[in-house]
């Protein structure tokens, strides 16, 4: 997915992400004014790639890896999907950012 933001979407925060889903697939977490989006980095995950508006989010949630690292957030959309991501830096920065625009 090539990202094209939409009339007078900005990007608040980008950074390296894995997604937890079938498998762990490496990508860009973006956060912009309208809504979050993760792009695989690899051509062949592209069928991974996610793009969310805040009106779909139901509720961010926390999980550790190996019970002790904090870098885990859940994304839980009103469709009932969760999407699991590990951050490369803290994830309560990411989840701030979130739940101010949801």
């Amino acid at each position: 997915m090539k990202l094209i933001l939409r009339p007078n979407e900005l990007i608040l925060k980008a950074g390296n992400a894995r997604l937890y889903q079938d498998k762990q697939v490496k990508g860009k977490l973006i956060v912009t004014t309208q809504g979050i989006y993760f792009i695989a980095l690899k051509e062949q995950y592209r069928q991974f790639d996610i793009k969310l508006i805040y009106s779909e989010i139901s509720d961010l949630d926390y999980f550790n890896t190996f019970w002790i690292i904090p870098n885990g957030l859940i994304i839980k959309t009103k469709d009932n999907k969760n999407i699991s991501l590990l951050t490369t830096n803290n994830r309560n920065n990411w989840s701030d950012l979130i739940t101010k625009m949801i």
